[in-house]
């Protein structure tokens, strides 16, 4: 990759695809582990739910694959502009070769993002009234029957929904860490240009300054849903109001 021929690192000590894998795999098992936790515990069906559990693995696994692969883009950048905040502070790199690396990140990042958009808005249309519906669908069993008999499957089914919430959530989590590192990188150049001598200095750093205030790094999808660490907490909100709503409309309690 040119981004880390300039930065005299190689490409494989980030282990991105190890990361990826191991993330894969810890999906898998977790999974097949409430699955099999599911099934145990419905002895009379258990052929029919393993099977329709099968299924839904698979078909889960794809959104799995495309949040945790979005992820670790967000997160390879972070990395890659943290190995440069760390030249520039041990002056290891000139500022028109920063700036040369900055913009091939910025252009990599949103290359990335455009298909990314897509992708998320269809994953957040789909999983997010399914968590909706699912909460709602606990309450609804939890009156209906005692809630020892209902125990194992309720938090079975809790933690299938927060696994998905976690993964629903991890691209916003990485494009926050590039958004952080791009400005932990900003706020050193500004220390250097209030320690600058020379006017030549100070004109280069300054056209650094320029360019990362005209690329901050903060990203948007469709430039509506913000992400960084405040999408969660709005999800989570979402979700609370609209189940608050539908409780009220279908009288359940």
């Amino acid at each position: 990759m040119w981004i880390d021929t300039k930065l005299s690192t190689d490409s494989n000590a980030y282990n991105i695809d190890v990361k990826i894998i191991l993330s894969c795999a810890w999906c898998i098992v977790y999974k097949v582990i409430l699955n099999i936790i599911f099934c145990i515990n419905n002895e009379d069906d258990c052929l029919m739910i393993y099977f329709g559990a099968i299924v839904y693995t698979i078909q889960m696994f794809s959104f799995d694959i495309t949040m945790m692969v979005s992820f670790f883009i967000f997160y390879s950048l972070h990395r890659r502009i943290k190995t440069l905040t760390k030249l520039v502070i041990n002056n290891e790199i000139d500022v028109a070769n920063c700036l040369d690396i900055y913009r091939n990140i910025v252009k990599s990042i949103y290359a990335a993002k455009k298909c990314f958009d897509y992708l998320y808005v269809l994953a957040l249309m789909i999983f997010v009234p399914g968590l909706i519906v699912q909460f709602y669908v606990n309450l609804t069993k939890f009156k209906t029957r005692s809630s020892a008999d209902y125990l194992h499957s309720l938090v079975v089914r809790n933690l299938h929904a927060i696994q998905n919430f976690m993964l629903l959530c991890s691209p916003a989590v990485g494009a926050d860490l590039v958004t952080s590192s791009a400005q932990e990188l900003k706020l050193l150049f500004h220390d250097k240009l209030l320690q600058a001598k020379e006017e030549k200095q100070a004109l280069s750093l300054e056209r650094f300054l320029n360019y990362i205030d005209g690329h901050p790094l903060r990203f948007t999808v469709f430039k509506i849903i913000p992400l960084d660490w405040t999408l969660p907490v709005m999800l989570v909100n979402l979700v609370i109001t609209y189940q608050i709503i539908i409780v009220q409309l279908t009288k359940l309690y």
